[in-house]
């Protein structure tokens, strides 16, 4: 049995001593059977063995009944939170069900507020299957104005598509951002879908539509 003298000795001749002296095995502290917590050096009792510690430095576990076992403090990492508590944490891909939602729409404005508008899409399929998305406002009069790809041209009375040939997608668009004049007043409604691609859902019905259809209406005030 190995005998260690009843003074001081620095850790490292006291560690490189035991390897020698036993040929003892190397191990790590997180393979015991039970997690061990330090804030500093100190020893506690596992089962049968004896862990001396310090984080971040060598370690001696003394077994009763076999050499003393010589490693080093590994850290260990922290699980992930459940999903209830961290939703993101547990974000899937919608490949079975292509998503969209409208954000940021209130139920009315008034003269001279500021309205915004985003679409939250999310998509995965492969390329034989792509899609187009398609972004459409209805106007007070019933008439409907399709949103284009064009910065300065964001709506036009021609149907179109806003996005063209998607396969895969996880992003949010910024549809409006539009401070309010005088003479709009009525209520409005935005639609948007996939659509497989290359198809128009006005001419070809709604059996092209690859997704369910988000609904977004507001009202706005002439005043």
């Amino acid at each position: 049995m190995l005998k260690i003298p009843n003074k001081n000795i620095p850790l490292k001749t006291l560690v490189l001593s035991t390897l020698l002296a036993s040929f003892s095995t190397i191990v790590y502290a997180d393979t015991f059977d039970r997690t061990v917590i330090a804030t500093g050096g100190e020893s506690i009792a596992m089962g049968s063995n004896t862990l001396a510690y310090t984080i971040g430095q060598p370690f001696i576990a003394t077994p009763s009944s076999e050499s003393p076992q010589i490693g080093f403090w590994a850290g260990q990492i922290p699980l992930p939170p459940p999903c209830e508590e961290s939703p993101e944490f547990c974000k899937t891909p919608c490949e079975e069900s292509p998503e969209l939602t409208f954000i940021g729409l209130k139920n009315s404005y008034e003269v001279g507020k500021t309205m915004e508008l985003s679409l939250q899409a999310c998509l995965n399929v492969d390329s034989f299957h792509r899609v187009d998305l398609w972004v459409v406002l209805q106007m007070p009069d019933g008439s409907f104005l399709y949103m284009t790809p064009l910065p300065l041209t964001p709506f036009s009375p021609a149907p179109q598509a806003f996005q063209a040939s998607l396969e895969t997608l996880d992003t949010t668009y910024q549809l409006l951002q539009l401070t309010l004049p005088p003479g709009l007043g009525g209520d409005y409604t935005f639609y948007a879908a996939f659509i497989e691609e290359g198809k128009n859902p006005i001419t070809d019905g709604l059996t092209v539509l690859r997704s369910e259809l988000a609904v977004a209406n507001t009202v706005l005030s002439n005043r």
